[in-house]
């Protein structure tokens, strides 16, 4: 597939736009753009958005190939809709064309006391390996990121040699086109991993109320400080990705406690993931879940996680009643009007927290509380999902009448039309 448009925007106003900002050095010939206004990028933002681009290219890519595309444009006066789009998409192709190279993204993780078992494993198209300590040279490079990143961050730093702090090396090995693009898929590996292990950890807590400094719910998150590697531990770029919201190291969670339970739990996800025919979809969802569980924001990760709800029950475009409603399909007839008025309230805090910037002194409490849906809803698409070809015809299923008598009388309804129409 190449890109093509997909937004009724003005795409000849966006490109007039850039246009005349355009300076020509005349003692060079280089070309530039005036950004004081800012107009510049906005134009470039737009015209992003109004590309549908091609799956294979990472959402990292399509800034810098829709600015090389103007800039093509601009320079050969050709400042139409279809030269635009003509052009993105031989960049497109371009880059496609691209060999993939191997790199390693070195990082850490909240978790100590990896057995051999959880050493090193293979997921999303990503090899990870987990371990006390890095190989040289990936400890000294990743030693020295570090030290720049101490510069950027607001706590200390994980010690590794803590007792109840020490958090585990991770080197996650990618095929890549671009160094980017390899940080995205290693981490987005890492963070599906992540995913099914802090929902198994996670589940079982109904509810939490700490005190002192916020902590975020998951059990197992991601250290401080990401750098990139070549196979031989060599920086590929000397930069360093980190965490914004990082503010000190966790109590490390001891992975040596429930190990047989944890790991016959990944290998039924994974078993579940392998058999559903929208597997992109719901590992993108775990994907979400856990980085909304990262957060230490309580009322942000609220708001979230509540649009989570809505992607899992497809109810994005409904009110918070449809979404409400499909959520509590899954409950037993006798909990169902306590789970009610439980969603109706979660709901309400919601809308509150969007429309009026409401932040709620029991935002821990609603969290968890909502935490148990989100769950549940998952579990559901991952157990269930293999009856239905994707989200959206599994999400229509909640939308059925949950009693009995109701689903017997559509029955004898729908004989009846085929009957009809047979």
């Amino acid at each position: 597939m190449c890109a093509k448009w997909s937004g009724e925007f003005n795409k000849g106003l966006l490109l007039e736009t850039i246009n005349d900002r355009k300076r020509i050095d005349p003692n060079t010939g280089v070309m530039s753009f005036d950004a004081r206004d800012g107009m510049v990028d906005d134009a470039i933002v737009v015209l992003e958005s109004s590309v549908e681009f091609d799956e294979a290219i990472p959402a990292s890519k399509r800034r810098g190939l829709t600015f090389r595309s103007v800039v093509a444009v601009v320079e050969s006066n050709a400042l139409t809709a279809k030269a635009f789009m003509d052009e993105l998409s031989r960049q497109e192709q371009a880059y496609k064309g691209t060999p993939p190279q191997r790199y390693v993204l070195t990082t850490s993780l909240s978790a100590r006391d990896f057995s051999d078992s959880l050493s090193h494993t293979g997921i999303s198209k990503t090899h990870i390996t987990f371990g006390e300590r890095l190989p040289e040279p990936f400890q000294g490079e990743h030693e020295r990121m570090r030290k720049y990143g101490r510069n950027i961050l607001f706590g200390d730093l994980p010690t590794y040699t803590s007792m109840m702090r020490r958090y585990t090396f991770a080197r996650v090995s990618v095929w890549a086109k671009s160094d980017i693009e390899a940080v995205e898929s290693a981490l987005d590996g890492l963070d599906l991993l992540r995913g099914i292990w802090n929902f198994y950890l996670n589940r079982p807590q109904a509810w939490r109320h700490s005190g002192g400094q916020r902590k975020p719910v998951n059990q197992i998150v991601l250290g401080p400080i990401h750098s990139l590697h070549e196979p031989s531990g060599k920086l590929a770029i000397a930069y360093n990705w980190y965490e914004r919201d990082y503010l000190g190291p966790l109590t490390s969670v001891r992975l040596d406690k429930d190990l047989t339970a944890m790991k016959a739990f990944e290998r039924d996800v994974r078993k579940h993931l392998t058999k559903s025919r929208y597997r992109a979809d719901l590992e993108d969802s775990i994907r979400r879940y856990v980085r909304i569980l990262d957060s230490r924001d309580w009322n942000n990760a609220f708001v979230q996680l509540w649009g989570l709800l809505e992607h899992l029950t497809d109810t994005t475009r409904s009110d918070n009643k449809a979404t409400c409603k499909r959520a509590r399909f899954l409950y037993l007839k006798e909990e169902r009007n306590l789970h009610k008025e439980v969603l109706a309230h979660l709901a309400d805090h919601r809308n509150r927290a969007v429309h009026a910037g409401y932040v709620s002194e029991d935002a821990e409490t609603l969290l968890y509380q909502l935490k148990r849906y989100v769950e549940r809803v998952l579990w559901f698409h991952l157990v269930f999902g293999v009856n239905f070809s994707n989200r959206v015809e599994a999400a229509g299923f909640l939308n059925l009448p949950p009693d009995l008598d109701e689903l017997q009388k559509r029955m004898r309804l729908m004989r009846l039309a085929t009957e009809f129409h047979g």
